[in-house]
C-alpha cells in the first residue's frame, strides 16, 4: 500500500465531505501478505533468492539482547512479533479501492520502483 495511494484516497474525502459523512474507513489492503511471499516477491524484482525463515519467540528475545536493545522494550516488541504471526494485525478491507476507484499500486510494482536490482 502506497503513501500515494492512501493520500489520493484522503483527498478524495476531503473533496466530497458530504458523501462520507458519520463513515469510518480501514485503510488497509484488501489482501493479506505473508512474510512468505513477500520474500517470493522481492525474490522476483531482485533475482535474488530471498527466503523468510520464523525463528523462535526466545532466539528472537536473545538477538535484540545482543543488538542492544534496552530490556524495557524487549517485551513490547516480542509481544508485536507474537501479535503478527498470530495474525492479530491482519487486517484487510476493501475500502481504499472504494475511495481510490480503483485498484491501488500493486505491491509488486512498488518494490519494482524501489527494490530493482
Amino acid at each position: 500500500m502506497l503513501r500515494a495511494d492512501i493520500a489520493e484516497a484522503l483527498a478524495n474525502v476531503l473533496v466530497a465531505p458530504e458523501k462520507h459523512l458519520n463513515q469510518t474507513y480501514e485503510i488497509t489492503s484488501a489482501k493479506s501478505y505473508s512474510f512468505t511471499e513477500l520474500a517470493e516477491q522481492l525474490s522476483d524484482v531482485t533475482g535474488k533468492t530471498i527466503t523468510y525463515t520464523a525463528i523462535s519467540t526466545e532466539s528472537f528475545k536473545a538477538g535484540l539482547v545482543q543488538a542492544g536493545v534496552p530490556e524495557a522494550f524487549i517485551p513490547m516488541i516480542v509481544s508485536i512479533s507474537e501479535a503478527l504471526k498470530d495474525g492479530e494485525m491482519d487486517v484487510t478491507d476493501a475500502s481504499l479501492e472504494r475511495l481510490l476507484g480503483r485498484k491501488p499500486t500493486a505491491l509488486s510494482l512498488f518494490f519494482q520502483a524501489n527494490y530493482t536490482a
